[in-house]
Formats: C-alpha cells, structure tokens, sequence
C-alpha cells in the first residue's frame, strides 16, 4: 500500500506542477509564436524537471515512513503527514508566488539575484507592495494551500478499497524502483539531466518555460556562493597584468587598472548617449 500512496503522490504533483506550468505559459508567452515542437519540448523537459521535483519531496515519507506502520493503519499518523506534506507544499508553493512576480518584472525565472534585494529590504517591500496585489496574493496563496491539503487527504493519505495499478507488491516495488532512479537521473544520456539542458532554444521564453523555479533556484544559489575572484591572487600578479594592460600609474594596493585612451578627433561631433540600467531587464 506504501507503493502505491507514493506512485499517487508522484501523480498528484506532477498534475499540479503541470498546471502551474501551463498557468506559466499563457501568462507570460504575450504575443510571440513559437513552433509547436519547441514548445512541447520545453514542456517535456519541464515534467523531467518536476518529476525530479516531486521526487526530492517524497524523500521523507520514504526514509522515514518505509520503516514505520502504514498510515493506512493509523489515522493519527496519516494527518501527521498530511500536516507535514501541507507546510512542505506551503514552502515551495512560495517559491511559484516569487517565481511569477519575478518574472513579470524582470523576464527571468526566480534565481539567487533575489538576495541582492536584501542590500535595502524597506525600498524591495516598498516596491513590492506599490506593484503588487499583495493582500490578494496572500489570500490566493493561503486559499491554494489549503486545497493543496485537501488534494493530499483526499487522494494520497487515504485507504482506497481497490489498489488501482492491478499490480502485485513485488511489482509495484520494482517499477517505483525505476522510476524513482530514473527520474532522479532524468535522462537516458551519459549524464544526469542538468539544467543548463533547459537553454535549448534561443528563444529565451522556450527556455524559461523548461524550467522548474525550486530546482534553478538552488543551482544558482550554489553557483552564487563560489567565490568570482581571489582578491590576494590579484595582488600577487598585479604587476605582470598592470604591465600588460599598460595601466599608466600602477598602485597595487589600491589595485588600479585604470586606463585612459585618447580618441583621435573626428571630422564630425559623435552624440552618442551611454545609458546604464540598474536591473538585470
């Protein structure tokens, strides 16, 4: 029964991240037209994403549930993990809500950039709140995780009379066996599915649509925290490269690269206006 509580759990958030994916896409696709089989890629590569998604989420009960009574024989312990899997579904559900807003805002899915906003948190909410609907995100987000919860109860953490895969335990043990690998795998090739996979396209939104917001927003976190430079490297060869940028008044401690090129005059007057935008749009 445990196999297939998981199975109809793999099944209930692939449909609700496919929703969400769907919702994505009519949202934001504006006016631009795409090919359809760019488009049914990106969703393919999307349900891998979420697959794997779902997969990371269903860690718990199988680490801790495998070993334990079913919560087909304890009503107690199947509200535990309704509860439990209600305030997961209420973390990531937050990552879709700034997902969205992130996107209208800046045409890129949630990434780890958002902790630049931590620089002046009073002028973020601020912004925040004068673009938003807030109050009515909030009631959405709180109406979706209560029918989130429901969706658990309702069809996962409940005993059904009938084992609706027709299959015997053994059976469903070693197919969930291979679907759990390979969809933490995500792909047949020599390496696991990665996400850079999902920039297929140069059409950035083809791109943007293949991807899952939890899972991108972890890889760049990870990225973002490598450090881009050794500051002390720099100043231990910053006399070889002062002397081949031909940096005119070198100052290692101050670590000065400056350097000012003259242009020749021209026979007309260039009006040429430089303009710098402070966000990543």
């Amino acid at each position: 029964m445990k196999t297939t509580l998981m199975f109809r759990f793999i099944v209930l958030h692939l449909i609700i991240l496919s929703v969400l994916r769907l919702v994505f896409y009519f949202s934001f696709k504006m006016d631009e037209s795409f090919d359809a089989t760019v488009i049914l890629k990106s969703f393919s590569l999307g349900a891998r994403f979420d697959l794997r998604l779902t997969l990371v989420f269903l860690f718990p009960f199988l680490l801790v549930g495998w070993g334990t009574r079913s919560p087909f024989d304890s009503p107690l312990m199947m509200r535990r993990w309704t509860i439990f899997y209600t305030v997961v579904g209420f973390f990531w559900m937050s990552f879709y809500v700034f997902d969205f807003g992130f996107y209208s805002y800046l045409k890129s899915r949630l990434n780890s950039t958002i902790f630049n906003t931590l620089d002046a948190p009073e002028i973020a909410l601020k912004m925040v709140w004068e673009s938003y609907p807030v109050i009515l995100v909030v009631f959405g987000f709180i109406t979706a995780g209560v029918i989130y919860g429901f969706l658990l109860q309702r069809f996962v953490f409940r005993r059904f009379k009938n084992n609706f895969l027709m299959m015997p335990n053994f059976s469903l043990a070693g197919v969930f066996t291979l679907v759990f690998l390979g969809g933490l795998y995500g792909t047949f090739s020599q390496y696991p599915l990665r996400w850079s996979e999902a920039f297929f396209s140069p059409r950035q939104f083809a791109s943007h649509l293949a991807l899952n917001p939890v899972l991108y927003f972890v890889e760049t976190y990870k990225f973002s925290r490598q450090k881009p430079y050794e500051i002390e490297d720099v100043r231990k060869h910053y006399e070889v490269m002062a002397k081949y940028l031909g940096v005119k008044n070198p100052q290692r401690d101050k670590l000065n690269f400056d350097r000012e090129v003259k242009a020749s005059s021209p026979s007309f007057k260039p009006n040429v206006v430089l303009i710098i935008m402070e966000s990543m749009a």
